[in-house]
């Protein structure tokens, strides 16, 4: 089991403990995690747009969010103070 998971399981109430956590792993991930090669722009104006494919960088995470944890987040990385913690209207996804 994870940390994230770990505080899921602890926080059940507090979705936005995990959430925050699950937050954290995937911005660490992306700082440390393999690079994809670069794309030379050049390259740009002869792709073929209608059958072209969107390849993501390797540490691409899709996070599951149910609440404000993004914002919480950001407050905190600014040094501001944090939004109390929130249900979103509607689930949603954040991409690192």
């Amino acid at each position: 089991i994870d940390f994230p998971e770990s505080l899921a399981q602890r926080y059940p109430d507090d979705r936005e403990v995990a959430e925050l956590a699950r937050l954290e792993c995937a911005l660490a991930l992306a700082f440390v995690g393999p690079d994809a090669a670069p794309l030379d722009p050049s390259v740009l104006a002869d792709v073929d747009w209608e059958n072209a494919v969107i390849e993501f960088v390797p540490t691409l995470t899709i996070l599951p969010t149910t609440t404000n944890a993004g914002a919480i987040w950001s407050a905190i990385t600014a040094e501001h103070i944090p939004p109390a913690a929130a249900a979103l209207p509607v689930p949603t996804a954040t991409a690192v």
